[in-house]
């Protein structure tokens, strides 16, 4: 099975701290294979991951508070 990989990129954020909810809206080139779309919109409908990259923090440091 081959990954395809399909950018996009966001054209409308929210932010609601009362919630602690964020709403985003992306664009993508639909793709124009039909399997391809499908696993698309299957993934979009199963829910998105987001991969953050952070500064590990050392565990001693976090001792002196």
């Amino acid at each position: 099975m081959a990954i395809h990989t399909l950018s996009g990129y966001p054209t409308y954020i929210e932010v609601d701290a009362e919630t602690g909810r964020t709403q985003v809206t992306f664009d993508f080139k639909t793709p124009s294979d039909a399997d391809l779309f499908a696993g698309f919109m299957r993934n979009l409908f199963t829910g998105v991951e987001v991969l953050v990259d952070v500064d590990e923090v050392d565990e001693e440091e976090d001792d002196d508070d």
